[in-house]
């Protein structure tokens, strides 16, 4: 009897037109096209091939960056990197050789980087982010429109870089929109958001 009473429970939760009804119900899409899980390293811009349409915002910092390898909590290695101040100077070999510097294929220590990061508006996510540049070609480029007296401040006006190729043979060129002032909507996001770049050189997150 015990038996036959367990049967007629389940048949009847198999058969339960609401439970049907639920999974029909459920949406198709879990996720929407694109959607990102939050992740803090998210902040970071990075460079996709191709063309990597940006806006500046306020005013960069910059410095000099080496990545060095740390030990996780369960043991296993990671690198993070190690930024310096412009103003600080570079980092002293020691100052490497001590936060166990990355080693390059050669077999030897991987240089330091002058590096420029910014907030930046990218158009293709739509969202803000920082931008750290250390490429020379991209830099270059951005210094010699600061200079000029047409363009001057990059948060004047959008750049636009082009990222092509891969490894040791990637090519970057950039190219400048004429000047005009930021869109309503994203003078909106900007003041709604909180930074400070300075957390950069303290191994923090500069966007909380």
């Amino acid at each position: 009897m015990a038996r036959a009473k367990k049967d007629t429970v389940t048949n009847e939760m198999t058969m339960n037109p609401t439970n049907a009804t639920m999974l029909v119900d459920r949406p198709v899409n879990f996720f929407e096209h694109g959607h990102e899980i939050p992740e803090k390293r998210n902040q970071f811009m990075k460079l996709a091939p191709g063309k990597n349409r940006i806006r500046f915002v306020g005013n960069p910092v910059s410095g000099f960056v080496f990545f060095g390898k740390i030990e996780r909590e369960d043991g296993s290695e990671t690198v993070k990197p190690f930024r310096r101040t412009e103003s600080e100077g570079e980092f002293s070999l020691e100052e490497m050789i001590n936060r166990d510097a990355r080693i390059g294929k050669d077999g030897e220590l991987e240089k330091q980087k002058y590096f420029v990061a910014g907030l930046v508006y990218n158009y293709q996510k739509e969202k803000l982010q920082v931008l750290e540049i250390t490429q020379k070609s991209i830099l270059k480029a951005l210094k010699s429109y600061v200079d000029s007296d047409e363009y001057g401040h990059p948060s004047d006006y959008d750049l636009t870089i082009d990222k092509k190729g891969d490894g040791l043979n990637t090519d970057y060129s950039v190219v400048v929109s004429p000047p005009k002032p930021l869109s309503d909507e994203i003078e909106t996001l900007v003041g709604e958001t909180s930074y400070d770049l300075d957390k950069l050189f303290i191994g923090e997150y500069p966007m909380g």
